[in-house]
């Protein structure tokens, strides 16, 4: 049954009981439940399967689409043993996964008892399942099919070191000034310490993509974090994707996002919060389009900030001293904030663009 609507979350619990029946959509097998829908389109959500006692929950989305830099956490109570199992997301628009991972990793779950995220894999059978992609032992040598999921500070060589992807809950520092962690499919996990729930920093610079040119960077904070996950190294993407409940600070002051020939690139969150560290640290020096979604937010966090556009329909705060927001829209671009503007904030528009 459907149990909860609740902003960008679906909760799909099984009964515990006798059989339901409904005239509606929902199909029932036995006590086991399964649910039908003909499309499903993500762009900042989440989705919650509930097993009932000794039953299933079966949610299929018979065409499943990613929105403008859509982000999607599916929660299970165990990701281990039940996502896939007695909770299972299916969709007759099968992600592609290789090495055990998805190939674009904008969906990622969590088990309903913590804060912690981590990458799936599709199954044609089985749905969405938790990843089972080779472990990298370290950051030492490249592995670029493996993913790096760490527990414990780790060290990037010199040069570019390669890796199919990273989930940690621990520093990870450079070796020095050549060193650049490069994610091939560009997704990254930053999860609280165990214990602690201390934020971790990535102090390295970064390259999502190790093609000729930089792919997405696809970007999960999670929840329940004492402090900011910091990526403080400098960092290489197309466009910039954050989700997750948790807070996001890029203090790099060299971060690249090139502009095309036809517009600037997307800096979206889609959920929890971004802060930078100062106007140095706004990728491309604020040639950026900032999109703030859903329930996310931007925090100026007392800094002043100037980008190339606004748009979305979240919230800009100010969780610092009085600050200034600049958006100078000079190419003539038109972007649209439908959000709120909260704190001791100023906005001044320039540039011959239109910002509504």
């Amino acid at each position: 049954v459907v149990t909860t609507v609740n902003g960008n979350v679906l909760t799909l619990s099984a009964v515990t009981s006798a059989p339901v029946t409904a005239s509606t959509g929902l199909t029932f097998g036995v006590v086991n439940q399964a649910l039908t829908v003909a499309s499903m389109t993500y762009n900042a959500g989440r989705l919650q399967l509930i097993k009932g006692t000794g039953v299933s929950s079966q949610l299929t989305a018979t065409a499943l689409t990613r929105g403008t830099n859509g982000m999607m956490t599916i929660i299970s109570s165990n990701l281990a043993t039940d996502l896939g199992v007695n909770e299972k997301f299916l969709t007759g628009s099968a992600p592609a996964t290789a090495n055990g991972i998805l190939t674009l990793p904008s969906i990622v779950g969590r088990a309903s008892s913590s804060q912690d995220l981590n990458f799936l894999r599709y199954d044609n059978t089985n749905g969405f399942l938790l990843h089972n992609a080779t472990l990298a032992t370290d950051l030492s040598v490249s592995a670029a099919t493996s993913l790096g999921d760490f527990a414990t500070a780790q060290q990037v060589a010199a040069g570019a070191i390669d890796i199919l992807a990273l989930r940690t809950s621990a520093n990870i520092t450079p070796f020095d000034g050549t060193s650049l962690l490069r994610l091939a499919n560009g997704g990254l996990i930053m999860n609280a310490a165990s214990g602690t729930g201390v934020a971790p920093v990535i102090s390295s610079n970064l390259r999502f993509g190790t093609g000729s040119t930089p792919q997405e960077a696809l970007v999960w904070v999670s929840g329940g974090q004492t402090g900011a996950s910091t990526i403080s190294g400098n960092f290489e993407a197309f466009d910039f994707t954050k989700a997750g409940a948790g807070t996001l600070l890029l203090s790099g002051t060299a971060n690249v996002m090139a502009p095309t020939t036809t517009g600037l690139r997307n800096l979206t969150i889609q959920e929890g919060t971004l802060q930078f560290a100062g106007q140095s640290s706004v990728p491309q020096g604020g040639l950026i389009n900032l999109v703030v979604n859903s329930s996310s937010s931007f925090d100026l966090n007392g800094q002043n900030v100037t980008l190339g556009g606004l748009a979305g329909y979240g919230s800009v705060n100010n969780s610092g001293s009085a600050a200034n927001l600049t958006v100078n829209t000079r190419i003539g671009q038109s972007t649209t904030f439908t959000g709120t503007l909260n704190g001791n904030i100023g906005l001044t528009k320039t540039g011959n663009g239109t910002l509504t």
